[in-house]
C-alpha cells in the first residue's frame, strides 16, 4: 500500500509539473484542447438522527440531465490499442437515444414524444437541450442506468440539497438550512436550530481537485488528474428525540392550535426526568424546511419566557416544606386575601381592603370553608400560596428558594439557541411577591420550568435537560461528544421532594374533575 501510494504521488507531481502521465506514458501538455481544470470537493454533510435512528435531516444528491446536439463536440477516450483518441460525443440517434432513455425517465407516449422532439432540435442550431421536469431531480440509481446505456452526448449535473423525511417534526429545533452560491458550487449552510448551531460540525473539511479537461465541453480527461486533496464528511449528530412521542406531541400541538380563533401559540417539551434527555420538543406555528413556508421563526420551549401560571405553586409549597415550617393538613381561611404590608415590610393579611386590584382571589371565585393546605394544593388555590408567604415561610427564603430553582437563569443546553432574556420576577411589593408563587407577575421559559421541576423526581436534585446524545465522526466511527446525565443543584431535600410527589398525585387523583383530573388514568399511579 505504500508503494503504491508513493508511485501515484509521484505520477501526480510529475503530470502537475511535466504534463506527462508516466503510468499511462500519456503527455498531457501535448494534447490538443485540452486545459487544468480546479474544483472543490463538497463534503457530505452530517445526517441527524433521532435516538431510534431514523433520519430526521440527511443530504439527498439529485441529477440534471442534458443532450449535447451539436456535432462539433468531441472527447478523448482509449480506443482498443490503449491509444488517446479523439471520439465524437453528441446524440448521434435521437430515436435510438428517446427509446432507451424515456422509459427510464417517464414511460408514457407524451413523454417520448417530446424527448425525441428535442432530441431533433440539432438543425435548428441548438449546442444541447434539457428536458424539462423530468430531466430534473433524477435519483442516482436511475442516473446509473442511464450512463450503464453508453450513449453519447449525455451530461449530468449533480446537486445536494437538504431533506427533511418527518416534514414539520421539531422544525425550530432542527433548524433549516441555505444553498450558498461559491465559484464552483454550492455550499450547504446551517443557518438556524441545530442546523445553524452545530454547523461547524455538520459542515465536514473540503477537498479540491486539479484535472485535464476538454476546453471544447468541460469532459475530464481519462488519467488527467494532477492533484486531489481528500474531502472528509461532517459529522453525524444523534438526538435524544423519540420518534413516537415526537409524532404525538406534534398531533397535540396541532390540535391546541385549532381549538379556537384565539390560539396563536403552542409548545411542549417531554423529558425523561431522571437524565434530563429531551424526548419531544416542539413549537407551534411550526413549517416543514423542505418547503420554508415559515411564518413563525420563534422556539418557544426556549426562547419565550412567559406567564406560567399555577405551574409555579409547587416551588413556594416546596420552599416552605423545606424549612420545616409547614403541615400539609393545616387549615386556613381560603376567603379573598386582602394584601397589606406590616412595619417591618413583610406580607401581611388585612381583613378588608386596602388598596384596589390588590387582593388575592382564587380560580373561579371559589372561597371553601377553611381547606388543608393539601386540599388547596389539589384544587390550585392562590390564596393558599399567599397564606405560606404571609405566615409559613418569610417572602426574602422564598426568593431565594426561586434563585435555587435556577429560574431566570440561561439552561444553557448544547444545541439549543436561547435567546438573551431568561425572565424576571416583580418583588417590588408585597401583592407582587405573592402572585409570582401562582406564576403571574414573573415569567420564565419552559426549559427553565423543566429543569426546576426535575428536582422532585431525583430526590431534589436537580438535572439539566439534553437533546444531543451523541456527535460522530462517521469516517472512523470516533465519538466526538457524549450527551449525559448532569447535575445542576440541590435545591430541596430528598424529604421534600418525596412529600412533593404526593401532592403531585393529590392534583390528578383529588383535583377538579374538568381539570387536572381529567389526566387520570385507570390502572396507572
Amino acid at each position: 500500500i505504500f508503494l503504491a501510494g508513493t508511485l501515484l504521488l509521484v505520477n501526480v507531481l510529475l503530470l502537475d509539473l511535466t504534463g506527462k502521465n508516466f503510468m499511462s506514458n500519456k503527455d498531457f501538455s501535448k494534447l490538443e484542447g485540452v486545459i487544468i481544470k480546479n474544483k472543490t470537493i463538497f463534503p457530505k454533510r452530517g445526517t441527524i438522527y433521532d435516538s431510534d435512528g431514523n433520519i430526521l435531516a440527511g443530504d439527498v444528491t439529485f441529477y440534471k440531465i442534458a443532450f449535447i446536439l451539436s456535432d462539433t463536440v468531441q472527447t478523448y477516450e482509449y480506443d482498443e490499442n490503449g491509444e488517446w483518441v479523439l471520439v465524437d460525443d453528441y446524440v448521434k440517434d435521437p430515436k435510438l437515444t428517446a427509446d432507451l432513455i424515456a422509459p427510464i425517465l417517464n414511460d408514457t407516449p407524451e413523454f417520448y414524444s417530446y424527448l425525441l422532439e428535442r432530441l431533433s432540435l440539432k438543425d435548428e442550431g441548438y449546442f444541447q437541450v434539457e428536458v424539462g421536469y423530468y430531466g430534473s431531480n433524477i435519483s442516482y440509481s436511475k442516473k446509473e442506468q442511464i450512463e450503464a446505456l453508453n450513449l453519447p452526448g449525455i451530461r449530468f449535473t449533480g446537486f445536494t440539497t437538504r431533506y427533511y423525511p418527518y416534514e414539520k417534526f421539531a422544525s425550530h429545533l432542527l433548524g433549516y438550512v441555505e444553498n450558498q452560491k461559491k465559484d464552483d458550487g454550492f455550499k450547504i449552510v446551517g443557518i438556524s436550530g441545530i442546523e445553524g448551531i452545530l454547523n461547524k460540525e455538520l459542515s465536514g473539511i473540503e477537498g479540491s481537485s486539479s484535472y485535464y479537461v476538454n476546453n471544447e465541453n468541460g469532459s475530464p480527461v481519462a488519467g488527467g488528474l494532477i492533484s486531489s486533496e481528500k474531502a472528509y464528511d461532517g459529522y453525524d449528530i444523534t438526538l435524544t428525540l423519540n420518534n413516537i412521542i415526537q409524532q404525538a406531541l406534534e398531533e397535540a400541538l396541532t390540535k391546541t392550535m385549532q381549538v379556537n380563533d384565539h390560539v396563536e401559540k403552542a409548545w411542549a417539551i417531554v423529558m425523561d426526568a431522571k437524565t434530563g434527555a429531551i424526548l419531544g420538543y416542539g413549537s407551534h406555528p411550526t413549517f416543514s424546511a423542505n418547503d420554508m413556508e415559515i411564518t413563525d421563526y420563534n422556539d418557544y420551549c426556549a426562547m419565550l419566557p412567559y406567564e406560567p401560571g399555577s405551574t409555579m405553586k409547587s416551588f413556594v409549597y416546596a420552599a416552605t416544606i423545606n424549612e420545616g415550617t409547614f403541615n400539609r393538613n393545616d387549615t386556613f381561611d381560603c376567603s379573598i386575601f386582602y394584601v397589606t404590608t406590616d412595619a417591618n415590610g413583610k406580607i401581611a393579611r388585612s381583613p378588608y381592603r386596602v388598596m384596589e386590584n390588590q387582593e388575592i382571589r382564587n380560580y373561579r371565585g371559589a372561597q371553601p370553608y377553611y381547606p388543608t393546605f393539601y386540599e388547596a394544593f389539589c384544587l390550585s388555590y392562590n390564596v393558599g400560596c399567599a397564606v405560606l408567604l404571609e405566615k409559613y415561610i418569610d417572602q426574602e427564603v422564598y426568593m431565594d428558594y426561586m434563585d435555587k430553582f435556577l429560574f431566570y437563569q440561561p439552561v444553557e443546553i448544547f444545541g439549543i439557541d436561547e435567546g438573551s432574556f431568561f425572565g424576571s420576577a416583580d418583588y417590588g411589593s408585597s401583592f407582587s411577591i405573592i402572585t409570582t408563587s401562582f406564576g403571574q407577575g414573573m415569567s420564565a421559559t419552559a426549559l427553565q420550568i423543566m429543569r426546576a421541576y426535575s428536582a422532585f423526581c431525583n430526590g431534589g436534585t436537580m438535572i439539566k435537560p439534553y437533546i444531543i446524545q451523541s456527535i460522530v465522526d462517521p469516517e472512523t466511527g470516533t465519538v466526538i461528544y457524549q450527551g449525559q446525565r448532569e447535575e445542576v443543584g440541590t435545591p430541596i431535600s430528598e424529604t421534600t421532594a418525596s412529600e412533593m410527589l404526593s401532592l403531585f398525585s393529590g392534583v390528578v387523583n383529588s383535583g377538579y374533575s374538568d381539570t387536572s383530573a381529567r389526566y387520570k388514568i385507570p390502572g396507572v399511579n
